[in-house]
């Protein structure tokens, strides 16, 4: 076990000269006695630890003092730093030491720290990491790019070269699991404390780290894990404790509310209010904690023979070094008085031969709550003893007692062992308790000793029902009530326990809550705990882990809703203009002579070689040149005098049906579909026109609406994601997708346009014969569903094929199934395999798991052909395929081109169609798809990820009416893998803000085996805050998809902070009001705020002068901005204008010629009005 210093600091002392004395003095001793490390923490604003700002520079003076000893950070708090400058500081300490700096990193958790950094607090867990990358980058001599001073992007190599190649590295960790899980996962050691944990508590949280270090591929035996403990080590064990406790008066006093906060087991019930207690009574309860710290192996307080115990738990739970805090209130000379019995502890400890604990037993001593009623002298009916023992008949002798719950997993040390006698029935106990006999001497206090409170209400375990089989687990006390002592209490007394009702009979020990009396020789209550709460601390990570990970489960459910009646639709008595995609199965012309019938204007454009301008209101454009509908808006720029109602794009009804789909037919049907639209979209929107047209998107049967439909068109299910992402977009052109059905009939036309006329808010409908269908969102439940009758999940003689398997999710997943049973997997990639995944492939084979790996473009029939006739050749049967294969190449639709649109939508749809149409008659136990939140709710940027992703979720569709398994998993972000790997932090950070969080692997992996069980077709995977989301639509324009989910987050007793339509157009009405000589101020400083939230900086920040691009507004954020633009002052702002040099005194000056323009035109409709109704 390796021994080290560890300062934390109680303030600045008494001698303002000195106050470094003690931690310099304290680091030559440790330097010349064999001491591992000395530890310094950053420390910000607060009178503990007030001398550590900066440990860097602390250490570097300590660097020349020392010779050998290393010399570590404990903690950095990386977020409030640039990494860049941190990777030069201690680069430059590790050469002033000659290599012997080690950082551990920690987030910080005040919000007062951060005033270095305000923008990062929120998101600071998710920064520490990416910081972390950065470095250790740095760190190796690898160069990264940032942005220069003019704008430009620089390319940036730290220096000095660091003498360590490998910077040693610690992630701090205290409450949270998932941070040990975190640590393991990016293989850093681990720095831990004892404030909250006993070493039963903390050794299950290090089993996780354990756990996750093997899972990621490193070796757990290669790891440190240090532990930061108050010590105090002196000749005579009972006058170092009483020292301690006196120090440790003065330094809980310096700030109580934070150090008591600390101390779960005192603050999970009815709380203390420590700044109102009296001076004895504080001092009564730091002696009471003092103890309790002892005697739980949370302090090293005493002499060294008296201390060896605790290190030998803290060894027996995996911990490799003991970080020693001797700054904890002691006098400097007392504590470099008492090092050369700390450093007898430590050669004690290296020398002697421990005991291992016996294979499967956990020594786990109680917690238990504390609380007082000051000044209480409320006196309790007294209990009649022996009607107690009459109604509980069943004797247990202490023996008798401790044997039965050693088989729930619980064993109690000796000091902990004080029931001496039990009378029980199933509800009701009675217990003879007694304060064991090592530890009487002890207890000469009021409030008694804490093992003697952990005796008491371990007769609580006695009342539970014997005849049932409870789950193993490691338990602990959680929590209570409240805890009233009313009189003083004897070393010896009666302790009657009932569990009440709900939870008397549960199987479950996560379940039980009790009230347990304490009461003397003549039935008298002399304290009494209400509502005891046990719980298993395994169950309570798993909980942690699981974070109800079915609310996070959605599908689409398409719902019956009639439309209104056009009969009751009054006539407009203007005239309007429509913009028709015609096809040649003769919806476009049924729509026209309906819409004409109506006094309208249709001019219908038609799909061909060149362009061409027909008979009159005719077009023939090339659907393939983006020039072309430039040429045709510009064209039509007469019709802006008469208002364009509506752009109808009827194209994908020209793709064949599945029975005819080939890998051809597919590029076409993308190129007249999708590829048209992106051009439509960016012509139209380019125009500029006053008034913007609603845009509509026609398929036929690429939906699946009810339970006789089947996906027959999938070629243009694309179709409908890329709608999803124009909605986010351009949300002014409210793109509605309409499904009819594969059997196009006159009825449906009709349908079609009555759809058209009325014009109503859904944007997703579906039309089958005289039926209208709207698409919901809504919760999916596993009980909807039937299971799967198999007896295992994977097969161990199969064969599973994972597409996109040499990429961090498709490792993930390759990892995950051979931890399952898998022993044959082939792992499809276009790429060289990379270092990091050969050595996650060397673990597979190591551990007994044939890894096949196929260089292959899964949208290449051949390359897909040539695997499969590979697995039949060689393997056993394929069983399984996991279809995770994607490109990702973001941007937003006025960035897009059709080579990029096919660029992603070719492993989607023709990697995804390669494997249906090869694999179709092969039984598979399943086929998943790994599709997107994208192509569920639309993702601005992402278009034609959307669009590809929704070709998937058809396809699944089609399947499962054909009979053949098929699974379509809408992933929302995984963190650190998938397409969350692909977005910068700012990103990140927006997205986060939006309300939408990430998925850590361990969930991902959960609910891909929970779903594989079940009969799902398709099913969304989206951790989500809704009432966040919702926040980025102005209330009743949310996207119809959600309105049902709208509706449930919006009920009158929910609380919201979501600004109501007039809330959010206050700004505007502001602006109306104002003079014109204030105008122009209030718009520039509305401007200059929104686009420094947007941009995380403060307003001072911005140089308004500069593009928006070179203040690093890009094309998600000119989304944001102009989304937020329209919804407070009704401006439309045409993306592009982002993309040029518009910084903010023009867009000020564009907004304010758009508001003038807006009310002159306001002005001259008002005016025709009225002089119309005076004829």
């Amino acid at each position: 076990m390796k021994f080290s210093l560890f300062n934390f600091s109680s303030g600045e002392g008494t001698s303002p000269e000195d106050k470094y004395h003690l931690v310099i003095e304290a680091a030559k001793f440790a330097d010349q006695n064999g001491f591992s490390s000395l530890w310094v923490p950053e420390r910000h604003f607060s009178a503990m630890g007030c001398l550590y700002p900066r440990p860097q520079l602390l250490l570097a003076a300590l660097a020349r003092e020392t010779k050998q000893i290393n010399l570590r950070a404990g903690s950095v708090l990386l977020p409030l730093h640039n990494p860049i400058q941190i990777a030069e500081d201690w680069a430059m300490l590790d050469n002033l030491s000659g290599g012997r700096v080690g950082l551990a990193c920690a987030t910080g958790w005040h919000p007062n720290d951060f005033v270095f950094s305000p923008n990062k607090y929120q998101n600071r867990h998710k920064q520490m990491y990416e910081d972390i990358q950065i470095l250790r980058k740095l760190w190796k001599g690898e160069s990264i790019w940032r942005e220069g001073g003019d704008g430009k992007q620089v390319k940036v190599k730290t220096y000095p070269t660091p003498i360590q190649s490998e910077l040693p590295l610690w992630v701090a960790a205290g409450v949270s699991p998932t941070t040990f899980i975190k640590a393991g996962e990016i293989g850093a050691n681990l720095l831990t404390h004892m404030q909250i944990h006993d070493p039963d508590e903390l050794g299950e949280k290090i089993k996780l780290y354990h756990e996750s270090l093997a899972e990621n591929g490193y070796a757990p035996q290669a790891h440190e894990i240090t532990v930061w403990v108050q010590a105090f080590v002196g000749k005579n064990a009972d006058v170092a404790i009483e020292q301690a406790a006196a120090a440790l008066n003065d330094w809980y006093k310096s700030d109580a509310p934070l150090m008591f906060s600390g101390f779960s087991f005192l603050h999970k019930g009815k709380k203390i209010d420590i700044t109102q207690l009296s001076a004895t009574d504080f001092q009564d309860y730091v002696r009471f904690v003092c103890d309790r710290l002892v005697a739980r192996n949370m302090a090293i307080f005493g002499s060294p023979e008296t201390c060896c115990e605790s290190i030998q738990k803290f060894q027996a739970i995996g911990v490799t070094e003991v970080a020693c805090q001797l700054d904890f209130g002691l006098q400097p000379d007392l504590v470099l008085q008492s090092l050369p019995y700390l450093k007898e502890l430590k050669d004690k400890c290296n020398t002697q031969q421990w005991t291992e604990p016996s294979p499967g037993k956990i020594q786990f001593s109680q917690a238990v709550e504390f609380s007082t009623v000051e000044g209480s002298t409320s006196q309790k009916n007294s209990h009649n003893l022996q009607d107690i023992r009459d109604r509980c008949l069943e004797e247990l002798t202490r023996a008798e007692f401790y044997n039965r719950y050693q088989q729930l997993g619980l064993e109690y040390g000796s000091s902990f062992q004080g029931v001496e006698h039990i009378w029980r029935r199933d509800g009701e106990v009675l217990g003879r308790v007694q304060l064991p006999e090592l530890l009487q001497q002890e207890s000469n206090f009021d409030i008694n000793h804490p093992a003697f409170i952990d005796s008491c209400v371990q007769v609580l375990l006695a009342a539970l029902p014997v005849d049932i089989d409870y789950n193993q687990g490691v338990l602990y006390f959680a929590g209570m009530r409240s805890f009233h002592v009313y009189h003083a209490i004897a070393k010896q007394v009666w302790c009657h326990a009932i569990v009440r009702n709900e939870s008397a009979n549960s199987i479950d020990l996560d379940k039980v809550e009790g009230d347990v009396k304490i009461l003397d020789e003549q039935g008298q209550v002399l304290a009494e705990v209400i509502g005891l709460r046990v719980r298993d601390l395994e169950g309570d990570m798993q909980d942690e882990r699981q974070q109800n990970l079915s609310d996070w489960l959605y599908k689409i459910q398409w719902q019956l809703q009639p439309r209104l009646s056009i009969s009751n639709l009054q006539e407009t008595g203007h005239s309007s203009s429509w913009l028709i995609f015609a096809d040649s199965l003769g919806v476009g012309n049924r729509l026209k002579v309906l819409l004409e019938a109506r006094g309208d204007i249709c001019v219908t454009v038609l799909p061909g070689e060149n362009y061409k301008i027909l008979e009159t209101g005719n077009y023939q454009i090339n659907p393939a040149r983006p020039e072309d509908f430039q040429q045709l808006f510009q064209d039509l720029s007469l019709l802006e005098q008469i208002p364009l109602r509506g752009v109808v794009h009827l194209w994908s009804l020209e793709a064949p049906p599945i029975e005819e789909t080939t890998l051809d037919s597919l590029e076409t049907a993308q190129q007249l579909g999708c590829g048209s639209v992106l051009s439509l979209v960016q012509a139209l929107t380019r125009a500029s026109w006053r008034n913007a047209a609603r845009l509509w998107l026609v398929a036929s049967g690429s939906q699946s609406v009810t339970s006789e439909d089947a996906s027959r068109s999938i070629a243009q299910s694309p179709l409908w994601g890329l709608g999803k992402t124009i909605n986010y977009e351009y949300p002014e052109l409210l793109c509605t997708t309409v499904d009819i059905s594969s059997k196009i009939s006159s009825q449906e036309s009709q349908s079609l346009f009555e759809e058209l006329w009325l014009n109503e808010r859904e944007t997703q409908i579906a039309l089958r014969g005289n039926q209208r269908y709207v698409a919901r969102l809504v919760q999916w439940f596993a009980k909807d569903t039937q299971p799967k009758k198999k007896s295992a999940l994977l097969n161990p003689q199969a064969t599973y094929l994972i597409t996109g398997g040499l990429g961090s999710l498709g490792l993930l997943v390759a990892d995950w199934m051979a931890k399952q049973g898998a022993k044959h997997l082939v792992l499809i990639g276009r790429s060289d395999v990379s270092i990091k995944a050969q050595e996650i492939l060397n673990q597979l084979q190591q551990a007994g798991t044939q890894v096949e790996i196929c260089q292959a473009d899964v949208s290449n029939q051949e390359d897909v052909a040539r695997v499969l006739q590979t697995i039949k050749a060689t393997m056993p049967p394929l069983q399984g395929i996991i279809h995770a294969a994607g490109v990702i190449d973001d941007g937003i639709l006025e960035q897009q081109n059709w080579e990029r649109l096919n660029r992603a939508m070719a492993p989607k749809v023709k990697g995804t169609w390669n494997l249906h149409q090869l694999t179709q008659n092969l039984p598979l136990d399943f086929f998943v798809c790994f599709s997107s939140i994208a192509s569920l709710l639309g993702s601005p940027g992402q278009g034609n990820y959307a669009a590809a992703n929704a070709f998937m979720d058809a396809l699944v569709h089609h399947r499962q009416a054909l009979g053949l398994p098929g699974l379509s998993i809408n992933w929302g972000l995984w963190k650190e893998s998938g397409m969350a790997a692909h977005l910068g932090s700012l990103v990140q950070n927006r997205i986060a803000a939006q309300g939408v969080e990430t998925i850590a692997p361990q969930q991902g992996l959960q609910i891909l085996a929970d779903l594989l069980i079940k009969d799902a077709v398709q099913v969304g995977v989206l951790p989500i805050n809704w009432s966040k989301f919702l926040q980025l639509f102005p209330a009743g324009s949310e996207p119809s998809l959600l309105f049902d989910i709208a509706q449930q987050q919006r009920q009158p007793a929910a609380v919201t902070t979501q600004e109501t339509p007039a809330q959010k157009q206050e700004f505007l009405h502001q602006l109306q009001d104002a003079v014109k000589s204030d105008r122009h101020s209030l718009l520039t400083a509305y401007t200059q705020k929104l686009v420094a939230k947007i941009l995380g900086h403060s307003t001072s920040q911005l140089d308004f002068q500069q593009p928006l691009i070179n203040l690093g507004v890009d094309s998600f954020m000119s989304i944001e901005l102009k989304n937020e633009i329209k919804t407070h002052i009704n401006v439309d702002v045409p993306v592009v204008k982002f993309l040029e040099d518009i910084s903010v005194a023009t867009l000020v000056t564009f907004l304010d010629e758009q508001l003038k323009t807006s009310a002159s035109t306001s002005l001259a409709v008002n005016n025709g009005e009225r002089a119309e109704g005076e004829l």
